[in-house]
């Protein structure tokens, strides 16, 4: 068992491996990568160091972020909708594809044949055109939901065509609840994406950790 120099490029990195025979033949296999380190006890005590140092990183400031966030964020919607979560979800709250489903706008209307703007080609794009929604009643179950979180406010669109998922009338105060559950769900999403990454990293420092330190036992 012995220490290897490998160079990559302009650098240098080491390896302890050892030699076995197979098959009559000599060969090398790498027991530890040791990276810039030229003994056992050196790379242990620098992967030992990152661990340590993975506690304190920039990675786990933006877990402690995103969960802060998140409750935050929870905590404001319950706050402002509470009456209307035990309504209509179970005091639950529901992900942004759940409300765009309740409000009606989870789906464009179909278009009719009335062209409502023709674009040309620019910056090298083809041009295209935009043909009029065919306008698409609200029914009375998602008039109700988007009433009840948005202030129970609802406006005609007037001389305007309808909007593209075919709705003649818009809630203003509904763009509120709206933000505050996209909110929420990207905290959440960023805070389980940081913890994965987190868990992901002191795997591998564990795993260095576990197999150097058998490197190291190995050689008294």
């Amino acid at each position: 068992m012995f220490v290897r120099t490998k160079k990559v490029g302009e650098y240098e990195y080491y390896q302890l491996v050892e030699n076995y025979r197979e098959k009559g033949r000599h060969r090398q296999r790498v027991l530890a990568h040791l990276g810039h380190h030229d003994t056992v006890e050196e790379a242990l005590e620098d992967v030992r160091q990152r661990l340590a140092d993975l506690e304190a990183s920039r990675l786990a400031e933006q877990i402690q972020e995103a969960e802060t966030e998140a409750v935050e964020w929870e905590a404001s919607i319950r706050r402002n909708y509470g009456d209307q979560l035990a309504c209509y979800h179970d005091g639950e709250i529901p992900t942004p594809a759940e409300v765009k489903k309740r409000t009606g706008t989870d789906k464009e209307a179909p278009k009719t044949g009335e062209l409502l703007k023709e674009y040309g080609p620019r910056f090298g794009m083809p041009g295209y055109t935009v043909y009029k929604p065919a306008v698409v009643p609200v029914p009375s179950e998602v008039d109700e939901y988007c009433r009840a979180f948005g202030d129970g406010i609802v406006e005609e669109r007037g001389d305007r065509d309808p909007d593209r998922y075919g709705h003649t009338v818009y809630y203003p105060g509904l763009y509120d609840y709206e933000r505050r559950v996209e909110s929420l769900h990207y905290w959440r999403e960023r805070a389980e994406e940081k913890r994965t990454e987190y868990a992901r990293r002191r795997q591998y420092h564990l795993d260095r950790i576990e197999k150097l330190e058998q490197a190291a036992m190995n050689r008294r």
